[in-house]
């Protein structure tokens, strides 16, 4: 036999040496895997045999005992005195003995250890078959252990044993897949508090950590926050799903929901701490069914605007006519609008005359900025529209650059609920509007604008829509003026005959008989 790979140091020479199967024996993993893991070592001995008549050739490893701590310490994240050497007799020739590492938690979640692939018993117990197999588990102490289980897998009325046999192997094929991986081990409840939060939640928009922990605490942490990771399977979100329809939640809620699981696997996924596909992969929705949206005609602007007070009316009537919503509104400050004439630079931008620059918003009690990228807008202000701001300002205490547009007495931020329990729902309960709110003056701005002829581009535009389609959802058509268009349509089509309706003759019964029914009956 020859020696091949890189020369070993003097200090390899004279260390203890383990093969690829000791090693594999003393960690608990599967050979091939250890292969792998020291193919690549440069102080790791290559020793391959040469070719026989009617044998091939191999190449077996002699990997010394400080670059085997080294690998381990690289793959398990200890640290140089948390490894320790095993404490079997690792190598005869030197007889070098050790302690076995122990299955400590890795980076705050535990890591299922290697396993190879196990064969499990089927056996019949009273009407059903059962599969015993082994599954890692978390102990008392916190490590893991190796634990027995015996699970139903299928009726004995209905599935023969061969059947019952094919559909163990398919649950080993999954227990060993995630046993050779570096599955975690932790709950979903687990995995949320110490990862997804503070990965993913902390970079949301104030609105987005609000909609997560609102969705997280009050919906998916209840139903699957003290399963395991590996245990979510496709059936449970599914479960999940259909018992909030059957609850009442709306449609919009269920699909909030599933996107949040969705979304929390994923990650997972990326920090290793989960293996396979995703279990909201496949889980079936209802039809979707929006709640109606309102908008205001000409008229009933007219009226409401009426019988609103300062500032309430002021607030309405921009929203109205530029298409900011309520959060929009009171992060609104004086600097980022213009009221002359000339252009005024604000901040490092210059704003045109009369216009109004929507660049943040105050959402439950907080500002920062707006929606989306396309929010970043600026939008025109009508002379009635400047006219009102001025007589605000001119009212006002607070006019400086940074104080808000419309502010209480202290230069605070309004209450969005406050005013419209207070003004707004009254207001349209006596106009005949129950349905008035602040979301209905975005759907009106885009309405009206659309029956005065503004292009869908303008529109657009004004809304701060990323997607034409949401500006068209925004978009109520008229049907009084569908209406003309529907009996111009029938006039053109009976314009040239007007008996064209009645010309033909009636059909009967026996007209809708075919030729064989007919010869039958004769």
């Amino acid at each position: 036999m020859q020696k091949t790979g890189t020369k070993s140091t003097p200090t390899a020479a004279i260390e203890p040496h383990f093969t690829v199967p000791e090693l594999s024996k003393l960690l608990n993993l599967d050979p091939r895997a250890v292969r792998r893991m020291f193919q690549d070592e440069p102080t790791a001995v290559r020793i391959r045999t040469a070719p026989q008549p009617g044998k091939r050739s191999y190449t077996t490893y002699r990997i010394p005992e400080s670059t085997a701590l080294r690998v381990l310490r690289r793959h398990t994240g200890a640290g140089d005195g948390d490894v320790v050497p095993p404490q079997v007799d690792a190598c005869p020739a030197c007889g070098t003995v050790g302690s076995k590492p122990p299955h400590e938690p890795y980076g705050e979640i535990n890591m299922a250890r290697r396993r190879g692939q196990q064969t499990g018993h089927v056996h019949r117990q009273g009407d059903g078959w059962y599969l015993a197999y082994r599954e890692d588990a978390i102990g008392e102490d916190g490590k893991i252990v190796r634990v027995r289980l015996n699970r139903k897998i299928a009726s004995a009325k209905e599935v023969s044993k061969r059947e019952a046999q094919r559909i163990a192997r398919e649950i080993l094929n999954t227990v060993d897949d995630q046993a050779q991986q570096p599955m975690s081990l932790i709950t979903v409840k687990e995995f949320v508090e110490r990862r997804f939060q503070s990965d993913v939640v902390w970079a949301l928009k104030h609105a987005g950590q609000l909609h997560y922990k609102y969705i997280l605490t009050d919906h998916v942490l209840p139903a699957i926050g003290d399963k395991r990771l590996r245990d979510v399977t496709n059936d449970d979100i599914q479960d999940l799903v259909r018992k909030k329809v059957e609850a009442g939640y709306s449609t919009q809620t269920v699909t909030h929901i599933r996107n949040v699981v969705s979304a929390v696997f994923n990650h997972a996924k990326l920090k290793r701490a989960y293996v396979g596909d995703n279990p909201v992969v496949g889980v079936r929705m209802p039809e979707m069914q929006r709640k109606e949206s309102h908008a205001l005609t000409f008229e009933q602007g007219a009226r409401l605007l009426k019988e609103l007070p300062s500032p309430v009316a002021e607030m309405s009537l921009v929203s109205m006519t530029c298409s900011l919503n309520v959060a929009e509104l009171l992060g609104l400050r004086w600097k980022r609008v213009n009221l002359t004439g000339e252009p005024v630079v604000a901040g490092s931008e210059v704003l045109q005359p009369a216009t109004l620059a929507v660049r943040e918003n105050y959402y439950r009690g907080k500002f920062g900025s707006v929606k989306a990228k396309s929010r970043r807008r600026n939008v025109p202000l009508s002379t009635s529209v400047v006219s009102a701001l001025l007589a605000i300002r001119s009212r006002s205490a607070h006019t400086g650059a940074d104080d808000l547009v419309f502010a209480s007495g202290n230069g605070t931020p309004l209450n969005e609920n406050n005013i419209r329990n207070r003004y707004l729902k009254p207001a349209g309960e006596r106009l005949g509007m129950p349905w008035l709110g602040w979301h209905a003056f975005r759907h009106t701005h885009a309405t009206l604008g659309e029956q005065i002829g503004m292009t869908l581009s303008d529109r657009q535009a004004q809304m701060g829509h990323g997607d034409v389609r949401m500006t068209m959802h925004y978009t109520h058509s008229d049907l009084n003026r569908r209406r003309v268009a529907v009996e111009a349509i029938t006039e053109r089509l009976l314009a040239a005959d007007t008996n064209i309706v009645t010309s033909q003759p009636i059909l009967t019964l026996n007209d809708t008989k075919t030729r064989e029914e007919e010869s039958v009956s004769d």
